[in-house]
């Protein structure tokens, strides 16, 4: 079965707590038998959905039945519970009997209760739930905090300096974040996403071999390497019935030999500096190695350490926090005023999506809030209706209590009709998270509709019931019925609890609207940034080339330089490039850098070192600012050795405008290169994120600096989509032995923008739906106020008031109660606001354009549903006015 159809069978058993216990542990295993047996017969994904929906509606209203069927048994026991089960089946009828009316609050509650309760689902798996790690609870990441990078790894012989520094663990391990490898020896060759490990790793995240064994400290220096592989390789690889049996595969063209098998584990960190791990790893390879596995300058080594059991998170901190003090008498790159620290495990994995995560929340609370009070609105006009009926209830000798009972039963009626449809919303919501950017999602949170989850949108159906019930309930005084019936009315009035709801709903629905404002507008700032490069026409296609294979740099560059002439030679490419790291591919090389003549007191500098080919600026349209392009004299046996930078390492360290010439070298694996003389300067490209400021870069001739790893840019007159194939036939024609990586630049940059384009949209959408309930509310209030007032608009229009003051006298009382809202509303967008600056781009969080416009907008909508009841007042026949009995 497809996880669509396991999540539909989840929902299927988790519905069926519906039913007594007594009726569960006599039919419920059957019942979702046959559900699964259907379920698995159903043809299409439409098909399915048809079914879990019937298959809802049939629980629902099966659960209800059985339930009123135990009543007269329980009541032996609880009368009340026979006076509610009366009350329910009494209401139930009696909003069957108002389709229209029951139909718009069951709508308008699912909506509400199933975004709650699906993106409560995301905050559960993302923020509150333990990670699903042993120990979880005692589980401490140690980063150091970098204003550039923020919380950033190690570089990986610092494992060792840690494991010996800090007293507060039982365990301290390191792993790199996801490492593409090339995979040759088990079929084609591929690219498989995997990652270096220290011994105590895959035992701290709970894996389990399913055969063989895991990586042991033995495996870090052994003369053969080894390693283990998820299933799903394995069965690719070798079949799903293959034995473990020594098999070797081909690792970067390195002989490698497999020693167990685990399932699927996915790593805790979700990125670091040089690259990410948003797909989970199928290789785990010992961090020995890892070919920056002797450098002190690279940092690509999440360190994670267990807590002793009476081991606390302060003592910990305050241990790391005195390390670089004390390793920079000892490493030179090591900067004695960095920032060392130690925090839960499960705080740092969560911290990209917990911001967005949060603040969607408060979203969905603010329109389930307005959907309450809109909903409590309309009970509210209900039971005015219903004046006569409680008015009768009451002579004949219903207390105060029974009314409120039976007004409780109609609410929670409603709310329960709710919460099961929009718990199948939620259901049908979180089927397609996965597709979607909604933040970085840690690798380890598992989305699922479970009964945790089922269990918050009971609660949040209940609370709505509740809420909802209290207005109409305190309206329902016997005082004031037996003056309804002393005065012979036929409704109860609650003009001012109406009009404090509605209140209510313009003032919340502001503060939703604003805040959608916000994130609409730095969307729109976003979608203009000048990434720096031109991405249409542009195919990108990456191709690592193994050290055993190409040793050489000579080797490499002949390598490099036959593919970009035969590249240039397909039709349709018009030019062809290549680099090391891809504008917003995710990775980069950060390397320290020595600049003559200027000592920087402040510490080491490090910039972005990319290695392109010439004509590579030209491809991406990045524009030259000063001096020349690299060009065929850059050779690699020429005498002066050239650079070029961005404009971002211009400013800051040439600011009186005279970066050619100077010079300056770089921190590499073997130590400091030669000095490099900077021949040009470029504009700033993001390659970090639309949302992220160009770093410093700076970029050397291929010629010069013959990397393993390219990412090969041709640029075409047509659809890049055309020549996929082409390409990769092309490079893999010069090496059958070297898969090809290949993406769309265009798809980078849109990336770039899907999670707040997501967020944007999502917030609008709420937005619309608090507008649109605040309307109705509104309207509600007004249209409810003219109906109650008709004899007194009856009598002002016979003593001479003309339709112009009708008009007046109703729209003044609506945008009263509006303005109202309003000004409760901007207090509160104030300080919301102010919570989401984290996730504003170039637009300030008290934005007065922003403020100003939906401000209007709101008041416009409002102006409008006045209006409607508004004309209808103006143009009440008098006569008829005054004959009615309000």
């Amino acid at each position: 079965m497809n996880e669509a159809g396991g999540r539909a069978e989840r929902l299927f058993r988790a519905l069926l707590m519906l039913y007594p216990k007594r009726f569960r542990d006599a039919y419920g295993a059957e019942m979702a038998d046959v559900f699964a047996r259907r379920l698995a017969r159903a043809d299409g994904r439409m098909a399915r959905i048809r079914l879990a929906c019937r298959a809802c509606v049939d629980l629902f209203s099966g659960a209800v039945a059985e339930r009123f069927a135990a009543a007269p048994a329980a009541a032996a026991k609880d009368p009340m519970i026979s006076l509610l089960a009366r009350d329910l089946l009494i209401a139930g009828r009696t909003l069957l009997r108002q389709p229209t009316f029951s139909a718009t609050i069951v709508f308008t509650l699912a909506l509400a209760i199933g975004a709650t309760t699906a993106v409560g689902a995301l905050v559960d798996a993302a923020i509150v739930r333990p990670l699903p790690y042993p120990s979880a609870e005692r589980l401490v990441s140690i980063v150091e905090e970098s204003p550039r990078f923020g919380k950033a790894p190690f570089a990986i012989p610092f494992l060792r300096d840690l494991r010996e520094s800090v007293t507060q663990y039982d365990a301290v391990v390191g792993f790199t974040s996801t490492w593409t490898v090339t995979v040759t020896g088990a079929g084609e060759a591929r690219s498989v996403p995997s990652a270096f490990v220290s011994d105590g790793v895959l035992e701290l995240f709970g894996a389990r071999p399913r055969a063989g064994r895991l990586l042991t400290i033995a495996d870090v220096d052994a003369a053969d390497p080894v390693a283990v592989v998820s299933t799903p390789f394995w069965e690719r690889a070798f079949g799903a019935g293959a034995a473990l049996d020594g098999q070797i595969v081909r690792i970067d063209d390195r002989p490698v030999t497999i020693v167990g098998i685990i399932e699927a584990l996915p790593m805790p960190i979700t990125s670091s500096v040089a690259a990410s791990n948003h797909d989970s790893a199928e290789i785990w390879l010992p961090l020995s190695l890892n070919p920056l596995a002797g450098l002190r300058t690279i940092p690509v080594a999440n360190i994670v350490g267990r807590l002793k059991p009476e081991g606390r998170i302060g003592p910990a901190r305050l241990e790391v926090a005195t390390l670089p003090a004390r390793w920079s008498e000892i490493y030179p790159s090591v900067d004695a005023a960095a920032r060392y620290s130690a925090l839960p495990l499960s705080e740092l994995v969560s911290e990209s999506s917990r911001r967005p995560l949060l603040a969607l929340l408060g979203a969905v609370v603010l329109l389930l809030l307005i959907a309450c009070a809109n909903i409590a609105n309309l009970m509210l006009v209900r039971s005015a209706t219903r004046g006569s009926e409680l008015a009768v209830r009451a002579a004949l000798g219903a207390t105060r209590g029974r009314l409120v009972l039976q007004m409780f039963a109609d609410s929670l009626v409603l709310a329960t009709m709710g919460t099961a449809f929009g718990v199948f919303l939620a259901w049908l919501a979180l089927g397609i998270v996965p597709s979607l950017a909604l933040g970085e999602l840690p690798p380890s949170s598992s989305i699922q509709m479970d009964l945790r989850v089922v269990a918050i949108a009971a609660g949040t159906g209940l609370l709505v019931a509740m809420a909802v019930a209290v207005v109409p309930v305190l309206q329902a005084s016997r005082a004031v019925i037996y003056a309804r019936i002393r005065d012979g009315a036929r409704t109860v009035r609650g003009g001012r609890v109406r009009a404090s709801l509605a209140f209510a709903e313009v003032a919340l629905a502001l503060v939703l609207l604003i805040s959608a404002g916000l994130l609409a507008r730095s969307f729109w700032t976003l979608s203009s940034v000048d990434p720096g490069f031109r991405a249409n026409n542009l195919l990108a296609s990456g191709v690592a080339m193994p050290g055993t294979r190409y040793p050489t740099a000579d080797t490499r560059r002949a390598f490099v330089g036959r593919a970009l002439d035969t590249l240039e030679a397909l039709p349709g490419v018009t030019r062809a490039a290549a680099v090391n790291r891809l504008p917003l591919g995710g990775g980069n090389v950060i390397v320290g850098v020595e600049i003559e003549g200027q000592p920087q007191p402040e510490g080491p500098v490090t910039m972005d070192r990319r290695v392109v080919t010439p004509g590579y600026f030209d491809t991406l349209g990045i524009p030259l600012v000063a001096g020349r392009p690299f060009g065929i004299e850059d050779r690699a046996d020429a005498v002066d050795r050239v650079a070029a930078v961005n404009e971002a390492v211009a400013r800051r360290f040439w600011p009186e405008g005279n970066a050619i010439g100077g010079r300056l070298r770089l921190m590499l694996r073997g130590g400091a290169g030669p000095w490099l003389r900077i021949t040009g300067v470029f504009g700033n490209v993001r390659h970090h994120g639309l949302d992220q400021p160009a770093q410093p870069e700076v970029y050397v001739p291929y010629a010069q600096a013959a990397v393993e790893s390219m990412v090969f840019l041709t640029q075409v007159s047509g659809d890049p989509v055309a020549l996929v194939e082409p390409v990769r036939q092309t490079l893999q024609g010069i090496d059958p032995e070297l898969p090809v990586e290949q993406e769309l630049p265009r798809d980078l940059v849109t990336a770039s923008m899907a999670e707040p384009r997501l967020r944007a949209l999502l917030f609008n959408g709420f937005a619309f739906a608090a507008l649109l309930l605040a309307a109705l509310g509104v309207y509600g209030v007004v249209s409810h106020g003219v109906t109650e007032r008709t004899r007194e608009i009856g009598v002002r229009v016979a003593l001479g008031a003309t339709r112009g003051s009708i008009l007046g006298l109703v729209m003044r009382g609506g945008l009263r109660t509006v303005l109202v809202g309003v000004g409760g509303g901007l207090v509160a967008a104030v300080l919301a606001a102010r919570a989401m600056r984290g996730l504003l781009f170039g637009v300030p969080p008290f934005d007065p354009m922003t403020f100003a416009v939906v401000t209007g907008v709101l008041l416009f909508v409002a102006a409008a549903a006045i209006l409607v009841p508004a004309r209808r007042a103006m143009r009440l026949d008098p006569i008829q006015a005054l004959r009615t009995d309000q």
